[in-house]
């Protein structure tokens, strides 16, 4: 028995003495795991500015939800008036509109300040009657057709203006827009509607119609052609047509720069020619 104890003794030495140099426990390597930190997505850019100017069909698309944008202009006409007479009348479109969701918005606009110089008299200048309006774009591309486009834009002007420009009746109009992707990089935008407006004091309704069509050039830069028929023009008057052409610049995501020149094709009315330059922001 003594001599079996003596050898397991010498067998448990060795672990004894081992074990008595630490006292922390043999620790087992473990696979290292780097934790991975979670990726910030960018925030989505938005699509490039797309104002209702310079053409004179408006677009079916409202800027979205909280989004303010403000479109201002100025635009020089010529009006021959028989007889060697001229008239000649600058005034400053604004628009300014502001988006309730992602299918409407308010709408303010006005054609601002207006100046008339005529052969034989003196400058007048004075404010445009101001309309309070709304646009809805009931169909959006990823409802039914992914290239077009429906929207109905409504304005009402209240009596207001001065100086020679003020209305003494209630105006407005109704309008049907839509915008279609034809081709690859072209576009086009039709407007029917009606209104009913105010000339030499009498109210009167006429039917209204305009188209653009316009093309890329490349990622900012964007030629349009288009025209407008109003019937009648006036009071008693003839359809009024115009034609314009021009072009669109848009340096940055949120600012558009344009220049549009025309003239008018019928009516006693239209301008012959205009020119009309325009600059529009977004917030």
């Amino acid at each position: 028995m003594i001599a079996l104890s003596n050898g397991v003794l010498a067998l448990l030495i060795p672990l004894i003495s081992t074990a008595a140099v630490s006292d922390d426990p043999v620790s087992v390597p473990q696979p290292q795991v780097q934790a991975s930190k979670p990726q910030q997505e960018k925030p989505k850019e938005r699509d490039p500015i797309n104002p209702d100017r310079p053409g004179i069909a408006d677009g079916s698309m409202v800027v979205g939800r909280g989004v303010f944008q403000i479109e201002l202009g100025g635009q020089y006409e010529n009006h021959d008036q028989g007889g060697g007479g001229h008239q000649r009348l600058l005034f400053t479109p604004a628009l300014f509109r502001y988006g309730l969701d992602n299918r409407s918005e308010l709408r303010i606009e006005t054609l601002g300040f207006n100046e008339v110089w005529q052969t034989g008299q003196s400058a007048m200048g004075g404010y445009a009657p101001m309309s309070l309006g709304a646009k809805w774009q009931f169909q959006q591309p990823s409802d039914k057709n992914g290239q077009l486009s429906l929207g109905t834009i409504a304005r009402v002007f209240a009596p207001s203006g001065s100086a020679g420009f003020q209305t003494e009746h209630a105006t407005g109009d109704l309008r049907l827009a839509a915008d279609w992707v034809v081709a690859p990089h072209w576009y086009l935008n039709p407007n029917f509607g009606f209104g009913c407006y105010e000339s030499g004091g009498s109210q009167f309704t006429a039917l209204l119609g305009a188209m653009t069509l316009s093309r890329d050039l490349d990622s900012k830069t964007q030629v349009f052609i288009d025209g407008g028929v109003q019937a009648p023009e006036e009071w008693g008057g003839l359809t009024g047509t115009i034609l314009d052409f021009g072009i669109t610049f848009v340096p940055s995501n949120d600012v558009q720069l344009d220049v549009s020149v025309g003239t008018g094709v019928s009516g006693h009315t239209t301008p012959h020619p205009f020119l009309g330059i325009g600059y529009s922001i977004r917030f």
